[in-house]
């Protein structure tokens, strides 16, 4: 009987898969946690280089798609992901301090406008290096 037991009860058996089974939902790290913390942001935009090279093969689609500008497009985004929650923490931090951590609007508003800011120096930052600047057609 202690055998079957044994099989019955998966925490009592040897076999790991028995023990942890992992299914999409239960899986311990999620993929993209592990995917972004296993890979080096230079070897992904490389890879989003790659496959947008390979877009350019598509007629009619191709010619519209610059490489380097998916490519500064994810950076961009990749970089400013965790400056949001700087912001974010920042307001945070301010409300609290004012008695208004419980105000949506105490956070709502200036994140917003300190996130439209960010947006826009980036912006002015890109023109004044003359990237993205495309002549326009005529």
């Amino acid at each position: 009987m202690g055998t079957e037991s044994a099989a019955l009860n998966p925490a009592e058996t040897k076999s790991p898969e028995m023990r942890f089974p992992t299914t999409p939902r239960t899986s311990p790290i999620p993929k993209n946690v592990a995917f972004t913390a296993t890979t080096r942001i230079d070897d992904l935009i490389d890879a989003v280089v790659a496959g947008s090279r390979v877009l350019r093969r598509i007629p009619g689609l191709g010619r519209h798609i610059d490489p380097d500008v998916v490519a500064l497009t994810i950076a961009l985004m990749l970089r400013t992901i965790p400056a949001l929650f700087t912001i974010a923490g920042e307001v945070q931090d301010a409300a609290r301090a004012r008695g208004l951590e419980r105000s949506p609007r105490a956070l709502v508003v200036p994140i917003a406008l300190r996130t439209v800011a960010r947006a826009q120096s980036t912006g002015e930052a890109l023109h004044a290096r003359g990237i993205l600047d495309h002549p326009t057609p005529a």
